[in-house]
């Protein structure tokens, strides 16, 4: 665990030295439970990516993540992956571009990193290709690049994850007064045009489609009926007026799901939820789904007579899911009331 204090241009002095208290207390309950890497927070500006604070951070986030490649609990990595890592740079500045298809980047590695492999395995071309992909996927969980398997962004592979990550990603979130392009979320839905969004992220590196697939493909928006869902948005909705009014001749019900022990994680995972209800209910049902900061509502119709609420704790330590229906959806309602608990968990 890392501890990070954003905005701290905008901090006091006095909201700093809170910082710092609210880490060390954090430390000391939770240290138990989660290996804290640093002795203390961190601070960066949050608008400014390159800036001194941000810089420490980001040197020291890479030098644990070396720490882990090097470590004997790491998964095995493939013997060519670090051949791949070293010709990474060079490949950048000779390409020019952060984005190359998979047979150009095998094609330009094949006589880089072929006398480090076996000879039958640099030789045949099928079995050479298979070993460099493998090694991508690898490489891909530790973010030294990424490679995708969207259908329009299949065959390509990012090898500057700096640039899809800052610009690309960046354009996707970016709010004023952060450099234009913006795209216009609707501030209810946090929904926005899908054409709009492809026109926004097309680059002269890559096209808005292939753009948008990749930011998909990492769960940084969705896709529903031409509109397009920034995830991040979800944090910033505000609590609609949902359907805890007094009806009469109601069946209710519900399960409280509460976090073991001490830690808190109900919110931790919420947005993960969200994601699958999302894909599970409004694009194979089509069922209407409001959603906001910590919460779900199924509305009636589309998947069953009853409707339900699923709720994350403010406080973090558990999730609600309610159920209701009319009187004569006793079995609806427990249905319901199961499939989504066993979603949920």
């Amino acid at each position: 665990v890392a501890f990070i204090g954003t905005h701290a241009d905008k901090a006091s002095v006095m909201q700093k030295h809170k910082l710092l208290e609210v880490y060390h207390k954090l430390k000391k309950r939770f240290s138990s439970h989660f290996n804290f890497l640093f002795e203390r927070p961190f601070e960066v500006d949050a608008r400014k990516s390159w800036s001194e604070l941000t810089v420490l951070l980001r040197t020291a986030l890479n030098e644990v993540h070396q720490m882990l490649v090097d470590s004997d609990t790491s998964p095995q990595q493939p013997a060519i992956c670090q051949d791949i890592q070293r010709h990474l740079p060079e490949m950048q500045a000779r390409v020019g571009c952060p984005l190359v298809s998979k047979k150009e980047f095998v094609d330009y590695m094949r006589p880089r990193i072929g006398l480090s492999q076996e000879l039958v395995e640099y030789v045949n071309p099928a079995k050479f290709h298979s070993l460099v992909m493998k090694a991508v996927r690898f490489l891909s969980g530790y973010a030294a690049l990424f490679a995708f398997d969207e259908p329009q962004a299949d065959g390509y592979i990012v090898i500057d994850p700096v640039w899809l990550l800052s610009d690309i990603v960046g354009r996707l979130m970016s709010e004023p007064p952060l450099p234009e392009p913006f795209i216009p979320y609707d501030c209810e839905t946090g929904f926005a045009e899908r054409d709009v969004v492809v026109k926004a992220l097309t680059t002269k590196h890559a096209p808005g489609e292939v753009s948008f697939q990749m930011t998909k493909s990492l769960g940084f928006c969705l896709e529903h009926r031409g509109l397009v869902l920034n995830t991040s948005k979800l944090l910033k909705k505000r609590l609609p007026r949902h359907w805890r009014s007094k009806k009469a001749k109601m069946v209710h019900g519900g399960n409280r799901l509460q976090c073991a022990g001490v830690v808190a994680v109900a919110h931790a995972f919420f947005s993960h939820l969200q994601v699958h209800f999302y894909h599970r209910y409004l694009e194979d049902y089509d069922a209407e789904l409001p959603m906001w900061y910590g919460g779900i509502q199924l509305v009636a119709g589309a998947i069953s007579p009853a409707e339900a609420l699923i709720e994350a704790d403010p406080g973090n330590m558990w999730i609600d899911i309610i159920v209701r229906g009319p009187e004569d959806t006793d079995n609806a309602c427990a249905n319901l009331l199961n499939n989504l608990t066993q979603e949920t968990l």
